[in-house]
């Protein structure tokens, strides 16, 4: 679920919504939901750096940190993700 930080970062409002949710002008699927998959599937931490020139926004610096989590041990059920921006 996405907070105030990440609409005002994206200059989107996605607060309170899950990535499921979102469309392909706030979310790209082609590499997103592959790359999330992943993390969640195999249980791996990922730190990626770079900037939202997807936005065509290339000046804007962004980190983005994402742990998954389980409660059944089993698979991922949930995940945290972090943002740093500058």
């Amino acid at each position: 679920m996405f907070g105030t930080n990440v609409a005002e970062l994206f200059e989107i409002d996605v607060t309170g919504k899950l990535a499921s949710e979102l469309t392909e002008d706030k979310f790209n699927s082609t590499h997103d939901i592959p790359f999330y998959k992943n993390i969640a599937e195999n249980f791996h931490l990922s730190r990626t750096s770079g900037t939202l020139h997807w936005q065509g926004r290339a000046y804007r610096k962004a980190t983005f940190i994402e742990l998954p989590l389980s409660d059944n041990d089993e698979r991922a059920t949930h995940m945290i993700s972090m943002l740093i921006s500058d």
